[in-house]
């Protein structure tokens, strides 16, 4: 239950291998008989008990339907035969034509509770959540002492949301078989992640009690140990599961961790060896020893752990995932975005490592807090199915694509990455009609020539924009984050604070004398200095700076004509400014690194 990676049954389990779901739901079935009319007098008399539990029934009609042909050729198969079709078909994502075997397996062995569940498993993979249920449902009615579907049933039900569900299905577990300690471990799980750690706790050590030989609830209850900070108590039921299965590798890897955590490094390194050496193919087991040695300073040696975890597993993104984040600690920023992109590569829809990418790009001023299509909402059901909705897929393709087009922007190692970049611009124009038709008929000057420059795209084309990017990132580092937006800033060649003066009180001419005399505060004055010198940069030419200061030089001779021209507006007053904060480049020029939580992520699971 809940993963070939452990994740509800605690890290470092082995034993749910009939269970890799992440949800299931309801099914219609149309084939050559309905399961629940061929089976109607084959169910004894708890199928009731089990209808009242909220299940759904398999049945109905839809357009799944075959061939009579294809009918044919599956009825002449054997059930091995059949089971491993519809296996090979849901792995494939072959969806309707895996559905049909799956039908006909249940219609002629609907006892086979493998069936029920490596069908219900499909139904998630297909984002069908409500059809996997009732898969269950019918899967429990024809199978009412099987524990494993209920279990599976509560685990979705869990992390669907429905605790109550699946607080009635946990216990109905129990009834079933009162010494399986990885259900003890499931509803531990689940009290703890629902506000009630001493309910949990209890569950834990229950589950040691009634199957204490099982190292997979040795493990569960030391994880918990270690959340809640006990460590040392929770090297000891590490140990005690390496005891139990010296073959087990994350055993050996949890307990290595909280070795590394309490200080005591070489030990830690020598369980993290012991864990390899068990399972030398084992990606987390090398990522969690690369974590280790980065934190003990051994940056060198942890980059070669993480190469040879990425060997053993290239599409382990959480390998990519951390050695990219010590990347941007080593302020490798150009090697961090590579194995940032090889990583969602290896695995799209990691929300987790795209916000991690997102949040170096913050860091580094490309992008601020105010651009939310750059931000992933965080979703409440993301470990189970949260991720799998078509608007989550699309949302993390998109920034996915905005991250790479972005370090193609900036890095631009060659014309070829400025031209795939103009086009990517170009196409996102195009499929936006409205905005292609505004930034034509009322588009500022800047986005009008980035559109030319992206559909021509010729040598001439790619110069151009080259020149106008780097200007512009020079004054703003955001520009490539307006630019895919298409929602550049209108520029002017004068900044607009130097063309309208803000008009406060009135004053006398001495009291402004005075105010510069009597400040206790040197900074105002500088400000005063430092208000001409930006000015002056920020005119256009050595024309319009002439201009510029006789303006100013009018302005004092009139000033010195009459006391009745001293109630002037004065353009500068000490009293309302303030020194700012460093903001925007600045801010992130004389940012230290802030240290990323992901860095610190350590799979223990398989």
């Amino acid at each position: 239950l809940g993963g070939e990676r452990g994740g509800r049954f605690g890290r470092g389990t082995e034993r749910p291998r009939m269970w890799g779901m992440t949800g299931v739901g309801y099914v219609w079935c149309r084939h050559v008989g309905v399961v629940s009319a061929v089976h109607n007098g084959r169910v004894n008399g708890r199928r009731a008990e089990v209808r009242k539990m909220g299940g759904g029934r398999v049945g109905g009609s839809s357009s799944l339907g075959a061939s009579p042909r294809e009918v044919g050729r599956l009825e002449r198969k054997s059930l091995a035969q059949l089971y491993s079709l519809a296996l090979e078909l849901s792995q494939g994502g072959e969806w309707g034509r895996a559905r049909r075997v799956w039908e006909m397996l249940a219609r002629r062995s609907p006892e086979d509770g493998r069936v029920w569940l490596a069908w219900a498993k499909m139904e998630v993979a297909d984002g069908k959540v409500d059809r996997a249920r009732a898969c269950l449902s019918e899967g429990v009615q024809h199978n009412p002492d099987n524990a494993r579907l209920f279990h599976a049933w509560a685990v979705m039900e869990e992390r669907q949301g429905n605790i109550h569900k699946a607080r009635t299905l946990l216990e109905k577990c129990l009834a079933l078989d009162k010494t399986d300690g990885i259900t003890y471990q499931t509803y531990a799980l689940l009290e703890e992640r629902n506000g009630d750690p001493k309910k949990a706790s209890t569950l834990l050590n229950r589950a040691v009690e009634v199957d204490p030989m099982n190292e997979s609830v040795w493990n569960a209850l030391g994880m918990y140990e270690q959340r809640n900070g006990d460590l040392h108590s929770a090297a000891h039921k590490f140990q005690r599961a390496t005891e139990l299965n010296p073959m087990h590798c994350h055993s050996w890897q949890a307990w290595a961790c909280v070795e590394d955590r309490l200080g005591n490094h070489e030990t830690a390194r020598e369980l993290f060896q012991q864990a390899l050496h068990v399972d030398p193919h084992s990606a987390p087991a090398y990522q969690a020893f690369a974590l280790a040695e980065s934190r003990a300073g051994n940056v060198d040696h942890a980059r070669e752990l993480f190469q040879r975890a990425i060997e053993v597993e290239p599409r382990h993104a959480a390998v990519y995932h951390a050695w990219a984040c010590l990347e941007e600690s080593q302020g490798q920023f150009e090697a961090a975005r590579d194995l940032f992109e090889r990583g969602v590569r290896a695995n799209p829809m990691s929300a987790p490592m795209l916000r991690a990418w997102a949040r170096m790009e913050l860091r580094l001023g490309h992008i601020d807090d105010s651009f939310s299509d750059w931000k992933l909402g965080f979703e409440p059901h993301a470990k189970g199915y949260g991720g799998r909705s078509r608007k989550s897929r699309e949302k993390k393709e998109e920034l996915a694509e905005k991250l790479s087009m972005l370090r193609r922007l900036v890095e631009r190692k060659s014309d070829k990455d400025v031209r795939l970049v103009l086009l990517w611009l170009q196409k996102q124009a195009v499929k936006d009609k409205d905005r292609h038709r505004q930034i034509s008929e009322k588009g500022n000057t800047d986005s009008i020539n980035v559109l030319h420059w992206a559909k021509n795209r010729s040598a001439e084309d790619v110069h151009a924009f080259q020149n106008w990017f780097d200007s512009r990132y020079k004054k703003d580092r955001r520009i490539a984050a307006y630019l895919f937006g298409w929602n550049l800033p209108t520029t002017s060649p004068v900044p607009p604070e130097w063309t309208t003066l803000d008009i406060g009180g009135l004053r006398t001419l001495s009291e402004g004398d005075e105010d510069i005399v009597r400040n206790d505060n040197p900074m105002d004055y500088g400000e005063f200095v430092y208000f001409l010198g930006s000015f002056a940069d920020g005119l256009a030419s050595r024309a319009a700076l002439t201009a510029a200061l006789s303006g100013l030089t009018a302005i004092l001779l009139m000033v010195s004509v009459g006391a009745g021209l001293f109630d002037v507006a004065a353009p500068f007053n000490p009293d309302n400014q303030s020194v700012q904060a460093p903001s925007g480049v600045d801010a992130h020029l004389v940012e230290l690194h802030d240290s990323d939580e992901s860095a610190n992520f350590v799979t223990i699971e398989r």
